[in-house]
């Protein structure tokens, strides 16, 4: 079988969460599986991050006509049927509405709905191509009520495949911070949070919690900021807490379980997940996540989660209080139930989606 992929979130400077996870799921395809993978991507000036493997091709191409998404729309399928592929996989929740091999999507949340103006692109083309897709794989239980609550028709399809963890995560071995990391001013004891600046994130959320800690041994790193020299939420601050305050871009896969482990807590304040990988890779670093019981937060629920009320600063800062005095989650204990997300079950069950996906007839 030869699955092709959209690319495109791997054809990028630097991976992601959808890149990480397209990722992974390569990487168990060449490992435990006979399948071959066609990797397509829209911008020839990037790297394709892939496993090296006789089993991966990799085309990248431009198509002229970005108003229209025609890369997406029309040179996608075209290069999928072109290469003699049994399945088109769509991995970043937009897929072609010309599908001639049968099209596979996965859609991670709905919020291009909630925060986006209403389009012909989003209310009636997508929703078509939906329709039109032999399966719909949904990154969690909540994503897939969210599909439903907007178009029902689609229960057929749906089907619930969660990420995984990397075992690098899991490692109870803690490797020391890279020094790059300690260059720029990562050192313990320190606050963790991941989001970027996306509004539903709340990176100020992060940063009014550890300011109201009022602990100048203790720094906050902010990571995954797209902007990390724009520092405007740095001038309300405290001048001897400024610098405290470590902003970070891009941290490499190598470096992140370490960044982690080494955290005396994760600040995870989002509003709106479609899955949250900090959640799930915090406990499996053995670390304590600071979170709220929202849209799929509520199914990555471990004994490393610290559950707290999304609006209650001073819970927050309780919570921060405590772990810095040593109340701690048990680390063993939230490693052992990360281990449930498994990237090998994920591919599993993504090939069986593709199995089936390969019998329908071609449209």
């Amino acid at each position: 079988m030869r699955i092709a992929l959209d690319g495109r979130v791997l054809n990028t400077p630097h991976l992601r969460g959808m890149g990480k996870a397209t990722l992974e799921l390569l990487q168990q395809g060449i490992q435990t599986s006979d399948v071959s993978f066609a990797i397509l991507g829209d911008e020839p000036r990037f790297p394709v991050h892939s496993p090296q493997s006789d089993r991966i091709s990799v085309h990248t191409w431009e198509v002229k006509g970005d108003r229209f998404r025609a890369w997406e729309q029309f040179g996608l399928p075209w290069r999928a049927r072109s290469l003699g592929c049994d399945v088109l996989h769509s991995l970043g929740t937009w897929c072609p509405y010309w599908q001639p091999v049968p099209t596979v999507v996965t859609v991670h949340d709905t919020v291009p709905w909630e925060e986006e103006q209403p389009s012909f692109f989003l209310n009636r083309l997508i929703p078509a191509a939906y329709a039109r897709s032999s399966a719909i794989i949904a990154i969690s239980e909540n994503t897939r009520r969210d599909v439903l609550n907007r178009w029902p028709r689609l229960a057929d399809k749906l089907v619930v495949i969660p990420h995984g963890v990397s075992d690098r995560y899991l490692d109870s071995q803690i490797a020391p911070l890279p020094q790059a990391l300690i260059d720029v001013g990562v050192r313990p004891p320190y606050l963790l949070y991941f989001g970027g600046e996306i509004p539903r994130k709340r990176l100020q959320w992060a940063i009014d919690v550890w300011n109201e800690l009022g602990r100048s041994d203790v720094r906050l790193v902010l990571a995954g900021l797209a902007t990390p020299k724009e520092t405007p939420w740095r001038d309300p601050l405290p001048r001897h807490l400024q610098d405290l305050v470590i902003a970070l871009e891009f941290v490499s896969e190598t470096d992140m379980p370490s960044l982690y482990a080494h955290a005396e807590a994760v600040l995870y304040p989002t509003l709106y997940e479609g899955f949250g990988f900090p959640a799930v890779e915090s406990q499996a670093s053995g670390v304590p996540v600071l979170m709220s019981s929202l849209g799929s937060l509520s199914e990555l629920i471990g004994p490393g989660a610290v559950v707290l009320p999304p609006h209650d600063l001073a819970a927050w800062v309780a919570a921060c209080h405590r772990i810095l005095a040593g109340d701690k989650p048990d680390a063993a204990a939230s490693r052992q139930w990360a281990q449930r997300f498994s990237w090998k079950r994920t591919f599993e069950q993504t090939l069986e989606v593709y199995q089936r996906a390969a019998m329908t007839k071609r449209p």
